[in-house]
Parts: structure tokens; C-alpha cells; sequence
């Protein structure tokens, strides 16, 4: 089949990044065409067209409307499907990798004129396209409950992790020699850091360390002074290689108020190390103990408990690597490949 990918960057910086590009090896290997619709290339496959989504204007809402109109512009008559990563365009299959954009602004309680505009945006796309691929249940009920879409137009593809690159390291410890929990994931006040840097504070000899970006990382800084726990926080900002830092810590704490599906947390299962997340996250649908999750994002008590009971529990980590091992990267592309099927049958 002749089929067409269209995302913002072709790269494997963020998640969906990488999960298109991993998905655009796929099927080009499994002897489809594949050109990529992006607006830039940051690592380009060998054998896989790009061509380009031209973008105009400056600040978060132009680039945003001037994205969605150069999605609409994909020529869907060349193509077999047009499947669309993005929230522009009228896809015929479309991954709802960011969840639901309404479900956010509920989660976060505010709202700017950008986000207004994504919500419409969001609306559409899934309205348009023929199936919707969601990478949680509860990214599915949101999209129903938020939007009104038929369960019966959307399909469930958990997401996969590369089970070469995120693996335990036995023996393995944190250089400090002391006991470590890891925060993985940019944007603190999204992912909770506040709530994770609270919880660490109240565990004796037990070190954090932010793996992570963040425009104001020094509000974090100043709140870890403020609980005296400053010598225990190390912010790292952005790494391009996670799964050597992982595999050193003992658990990884994530109290997201919103994520459809975190990567983060199933790339900490694949390093055999707990992920103690919030009920706003979709990957918690997949850990090995449901006190894994903590209901509320806010619950400061919660996680401090959780993340004890997962220092004191053996075996944990075994569990971890064995749920991450039963949904490999690979899988996810088949599936997706099989609902790309469904709709050119």
C-alpha cells in the first residue's frame, strides 16, 4: 500500500515522535510506501519519502492553525490511507497520541485562548477520521464522554517500548550509593513534580533525581530548598539517553495530573524498576500492582506510601521487566498496521 504519515517532526525526541518513526521502519520494511508529511526532519529514514508541511507565523496559536491547514492540504487521492499523528487535517486513521485536549483542560482547571483553539482542533480531527487509535482505556472513555465519539470508531493500541535499548542492569546503583527515585518527563507542573519532591522529602536517605526539561525549573529548585531537601534533588534537565540513567534508580515516580499514556512508565517497567504514577495516567492500566497508582495527582500522602511499599517489595522489579516484555514496540506497529488494513480492505 501507498500510505502517507503526517506529523510535526520526523525525529525521535518526543513521543509520538518516536513512535511514528519507529512506525515509518515498520512498515516500509513490511514492504509498504511510506512518505512522511512533516514540517521538519530531525532523523530521516533511509527509503521513506518527506515531504513538506509548510509552516507560517510565529507564537504557539499560529504555528498551531498554520500546522493544521498545511495537514489539510496532504493530497489524500495519491495515497491508500492518509493516517495523521497530528490534530489537523481530515485523516482516515487517526492516532490520538496526546489523548483528549478536553480532558486536559478539565484536569488543569484553566484555560487561554490557544487551548480553545487546539480543543476545536482536537474535536475535528477525531470527528473526520474513520478510526481513532487511543493508547489507554482512559483515553478512550475521555474521547466518548468529552466528544461523543462511538466507541465502535475507536481501537486500543497500548503503547510498546524498545526492549533492547530500556533494559535492567543487575547490580546496578545510583552513584551516590544511596537509595534513588527517578522523575522522568518535561513540563514539572504537568507531570507533578511538586507532589514528587514533597513525597521524596519524606523518605530518610532517599535521593530524586529530574530527568526532564522545564521553562521555569527554578520554581522546583526553590521548593526543594524550602523542604531542606535540596542536597537530595538533582535536576539533570533533558538526557538523550535515559536507559542508562533508569536502570540505576529503584523506582520512578511520575504523579501526573494528565497522560494518556506515558512512555516514560513503560520504559521504566522494561529497566525493571517500579513506576509509581497517578490515576490521570492511561499507562497505569498496565502496571503489575494497582497500588501502583495513586487515584489523585495532588496526593502527597499517597505516593510517599506507594513509593515506600515499592522500596520494601521483592520481586517487584521482575514483574516490571516481565509486563514492559509483553508489549514490545513491534507489537504496537502491528496492530496499528492491522487497523490500516481494516480501513483499505
Amino acid at each position: 500500500m501507498r500510505l502517507a504519515l503526517v506529523v510535526r517532526t520526523l525525529g525521535r525526541d518526543g513521543g509520538t515522535e518516536r513512535f511514528v518513526h519507529g512506525l515509518a521502519g515498520y512498515l516500509l520494511s513490511a514492504g509498504h510506501t511510506v512518505d512522511v508529511w512533516c514540517a521538519s526532519v530531525a532523523q530521516p529514514i533511509a527509503g521513506v519519502t518527506t515531504r513538506p508541511l509548510r509552516l507560517r507565523g510565529r507564537g504557539r496559536t499560529l504555528k498551531m492553525l498554520s500546522l493544521a491547514r498545511a495537514a489539510a492540504m496532504v493530497p489524500a487521492g495519491e495515497y491508500d490511507l492518509v493516517c495523521g499523528f497530528i490534530r489537523g487535517g481530515a485523516p482516515g486513521l487517526y492516532r490520538a497520541g496526546g489523548g483528549c485536549h478536553a480532558a486536559w483542560l478539565a484536569a488543569r482547571g484553566t484555560h487561554r485562548l490557544a487551548d480553545l483553539i487546539e480543543l476545536r482542533l482536537d474535536r475535528a480531527v477525531v470527528a473526520s477520521a474513520r478510526i481513532t487509535i487511543v493508547n489507554s482505556m482512559m483515553a478512550g472513555r475521555d474521547l466518548t464522554t468529552h466528544y461523543g465519539l462511538s466507541p465502535d470508531r475507536i481501537r486500543l493500541i497500548y503503547n510498546g517500548v524498545d526492549l533492547k535499548r530500556f533494559v535492567p542492569i543487575p547490580g546496578a546503583t545510583h552513584p551516590s550509593g544511596q537509595r534513588a527515585v527517578a522523575f522522568f518527563g518535561s513540563g514539572f507542573s504537568r507531570k507533578g513534580l511538586s507532589v514528587a519532591i514533597r513525597a521524596v522529602a519524606r523518605l530518610t536517605g532517599v535521593r530524586l533525581t529530574v530527568i526532564g526539561g522545564d521553562p521555569r525549573p527554578g520554581r522546583f529548585e526553590a521548593l526543594a530548598d524550602r523542604l531542606g531537601v535540596a542536597d537530595r534533588v538533582d535536576f539533570l534537565g533533558r538526557q538523550s539517553a535515559p536507559e542508562s540513567l533508569l536502570p540505576l534508580h529503584d523506582a520512578m515516580i511520575l504523579p501526573t495530573r494528565y497522560d494518556p499514556f506515558a512512555n516514560c512508565t513503560l520504559e521504566a517497567l522494561a529497566c525493571g524498576i517500579p513506576a509509581i504514577t497517578s490515576g490521570f495516567n492511561g499507562a497505569a492500566e498496565v502496571l503489575p500492582e494497582p497500588w501502583m497508582a495513586v487515584p489523585e495527582p495532588g496526593d502527597v500522602d499517597g505516593f510517599t506510601a506507594a513509593l515506600e511499599r515499592s522500596l520494601q517489595t521483592e520481586g517487584l522489579g521482575a514483574r516490571c521487566r516481565a509486563v514492559a516484555e509483553n508489549l514490545p514496540a513491534k507489537g504496537a506497529f502491528q496492530k496499528l498496521e492491522g487497523c490500516i488494513t481494516e480501513l483499505t480492505r
